[in-house]
C-alpha cells in the first residue's frame, strides 16, 4: 500500500515533535506528541551601542548571584531564578553592544530592556540536550521530566491566575512582587541572562474564573506548553507561549479568534528550600554550611552558562529587531 504526501508529510511532522521528549517518556506516550514547531522564529535583535555597562569576571558574576540569593532565599514565598534571552536597546531596538568586547558585563542602563525569548534553534537545540541529560542519568540525582499545559490569566494590577488548559480548573492564584534583577550581557555568547528575585503572595481565588464578570478583568492570556527537567536543586524549563492580549477585557477563554504573540522562553529556578537550608546553616556559623551554599551558587552559575554555551553553538538566525509595545 502506498502512503500519500500529506500521511507522508504527517509521519514526518510526528517524528520532529517526539524528539521534543526523553525517549523513556516517548515510550509510555502512545504516540501523543508535542505541538508542532512555531512557524516563526523570535527576534534575535542586531548589536547597538549601549551605555553604563561595567565589565565582570565571572567571580563578579558570581558574588553578586550569590549576594541575591544570600539576600532573598529567606523570604516568604520568594523565588529565584534567572530568564535566557537579549538585552535590548530600547532606542535602535537591537540587541546591546558593550564597550569591553570579551568579557561579560552587567547592564544597570535605564535604556535597556530585556527581551525574554530565544530563537527555534536555541530553543530545540536545548530541548535536545536536556532529553540527553535526563535520559542518561535516568532516577540518580533526583532527575524527571515534566510536562504540562496551562492557561495565565493576568488582570490589571497583575495578579496571575493559572489554569488547567484543558479543563479549566485553578491551579493556582498569586500576585508576584519583585525584589531585585541582575542583568547580564554576554558579548561572546547567543544569549544574555537575567537573574531575578522575586515573592508569588496567594491572593484570593475568584469563584469561577470562566465567568464573563471575571474575564472582564483579565488583560492578558497566556497559552503555555512547558517542559520541565528537574536534576538536583535545580527546574530548567522551556516553555512555548502564545500571549493574547485585551485592554477591555475577555469574554470567553475561546481563543481561536484572538489575535497572539508566540514565544519560545527558557529559564532556570532554583529549588530555594536547598539554598535557604544551607545559608540557614552558614548564618548559624556551620563551616561546611557556608562552603555547601557556595557550590550551589557556583553550581547555579554553571548550569547556566552551559546552557547560554550550548544555545551560541546554533547558527544564530538572520530576524527582525525586537518591536517594543
Amino acid at each position: 500500500m502506498t502512503t500519500t504526501g500529506s500521511n507522508a508529510n504527517e509521519a514526518k511532522r510526528e517524528l520532529e515533535e517526539s524528539e521534543m521528549e526523553p525517549a523513556a517518556k516517548r515510550s509510555r506516550s502512545s504516540g501523543m506528541g508535542p505541538p508542532s514547531k512555531p512557524a516563526e522564529a523570535p527576534p534575535s535583535p542586531e548589536t547597538a551601542a549601549a551605555t553604563a555597562l561595567f565589565p565582570m569576571t565571572l567571580d563578579d558574576e558570581l558574588r553578586a548571584v550569590m549576594a541575591m540569593v544570600s539576600e532573598y532565599c529567606r523570604k516568604d514565598n520568594a523565588e529565584i531564578e534567572v530568564r535566557l534571552g537579549w538585552l535590548v536597546d530600547c532606542h535602535s531596538r537591537k540587541r546591546i553592544k558593550p564597550m569591553w568586547a570579551k568579557s561579560s558585563v552587567i547592564v544597570t542602563d535605564p535604556n535597556v530592556v530585556f527581551d525574554a525569548r530565544v530563537s527555534e534553534q536555541s530553543f530545540f537545540k536545548i530541548n535536545q540536550e536536556m532529553n540527553k541529560i535526563v535520559e542518561q542519568m535516568g532516577s540518580t540525582r533526583g532527575s524527571s521530566y515534566k510536562k504540562s499545559k496551562t492557561l495565565d490569566l493576568f488582570t490589571a494590577n497583575n495578579d496571575r491566575f493559572m489554569l488547567d488548559h484543558a479543563t479549566h480548573k485553578l491551579l493556582s492564584a498569586v500576585s508576584k512582587q519583585s525584589f531585585q534583577t541582575i542583568d547580564i550581557h554576554n558579548p561572546r555568547q547567543a544569549l544574555d541572562l537575567r537573574f531575578k528575585a522575586a515573592a508569588e503572595t496567594p491572593v484570593e481565588p475568584p469563584s469561577d474564573p470562566t465567568s464573563v464578570d471575571f474575564l472582564k478583568k483579565v488583560t492578558m492570556i497566556r497559552s503555555k506548553e512547558r517542559r520541565s527537567y528537574t536534576v538536583d536543586c535545580f527546574t530548567f524549563e522551556l516553555t512555548t507561549a502564545k500571549e493574547y492580549t485585551s485592554p477591555v477585557g475577555f469574554t470567553s477563554l475561546d481563543l481561536s479568534s484572538a489575535k497572539k504573540k508566540q514565544k519560545l522562553e527558557i529559564e532556570v529556578e532554583i529549588h530555594i528550600d536547598k539554598f535557604k537550608a544551607e545559608k540557614v546553616r552558614a548564618a548559624a556559623g556551620s563551616v561546611e554550611g557556608r562552603l555547601r551554599f557556595y557550590e550551589l551558587c557556583r553550581l547555579f552559575i554553571d548550569n547556566v552558562r552551559g546552557l547560554t554555551e550550548t544555545a551560541s553553538a546554533v547558527v544564530a538566525p538572520n530576524l527582525p529587531p525586537l518591536k517594543l509595545e
